[in-house]
């Protein structure tokens, strides 16, 4: 009978975009909310009064992440097994507080910007070795894995160092 080195070979790959839009509020057309003063006209009851509320939000849309997940499994000499697998994921249309962008001198409150965006990728390795001997069969499996992200937008203001930013950094590594 022949002998093969290869037992086995799977390739995968899968591209997909999702959405979320659960932090969505919709306020486009925002111009007073309440609690603003309460004033007393005749009497002791007090009529409560109207505040000029923020500016409205801008190119409001929901969040949409493109994923991107690779993978090979290998399987050799009867008994030895690799898997690599690869993913990259890129969130943008984050909701983000706009003051960082346009000056808070106006006095009112500045809204959101849906510029946020964020990517994370990273990968997994897996060895294992799996034999038979007689009636008694074993195996020894082993892994790494590897992941980052990466703030590519947050609507920063201005700091005078670069270390100050959290743009370019990994989420809440300040």
């Amino acid at each position: 009978h022949r002998f093969s080195v290869l037992d086995y070979l799977k390739l995968r790959a899968s591209f997909g975009v999702t959405g979320n839009d659960s932090r969505l509020f919709y306020d486009m057309d925002k111009q007073f909310n309440g609690p603003g003063q309460e004033y007393i006209f005749v009497g002791t009851t007090s009529t409560g009064g109207l505040a000029q509320g923020g500016f409205p939000s801008k190119g409001i849309e929901p969040e949409k992440e493109y994923k991107a997940n690779f993978g090979v499994e290998v399987g050799i000499w009867k008994g030895l097994s690799m898997q690599v697998d690869a993913f990259y994921n890129r969130r943008k249309n984050i909701r983000q507080y706009a003051g960082g962008v346009y000056s808070s001198v106006v006095g009112r409150d500045v809204g959101s910007l849906f510029t946020g965006e964020v990517k994370n990728y990273g990968g997994e390795i897996t060895l294992g070795w799996q034999q038979q001997l007689d009636k008694f069969s074993y195996f020894i499996k082993g892994n790494f894995s590897y992941a980052k992200n990466e703030i590519v937008n947050i609507n920063e203001e201005y700091h005078p160092y670069k270390y100050m930013y959290a743009t370019g950094n990994s989420i809440g590594q300040l």
